[in-house]
């Protein structure tokens, strides 16, 4: 579970615990969503933002990620670039 802004408190981690979930918080934002919110922001500063992640997880930056979590980020990211 991401919380929102990544707001956690202890309250929080009880309720993640209860319902058998992990609390992840994500270091990297890929900034897609300022594409169309702001008018100087380009797709190709997202492809920057994704490439610096590419770039960390070929570092092992992504090391405590499970593998199914790092495989479907890199499916998605395949899907991305098709799609534009």
């Amino acid at each position: 579970m991401q919380p929102p802004f990544g707001d956690v408190d202890d309250r929080i981690r009880a309720i993640a615990h209860r319902l058998n979930l992990r609390t992840i918080l994500w270091q990297y934002d890929s900034q897609d969503w300022q594409v169309d919110a702001t008018p100087d922001y380009t797709p190709e500063m997202v492809y920057r933002e994704y490439q610096t992640m590419i770039d960390d997880a070929n570092k092992g930056m992504f090391d405590k990620v499970s593998n199914s979590t790092s495989s479907a980020f890199f499916v998605g990211l395949r899907l991305f670039r098709s799609a534009q």
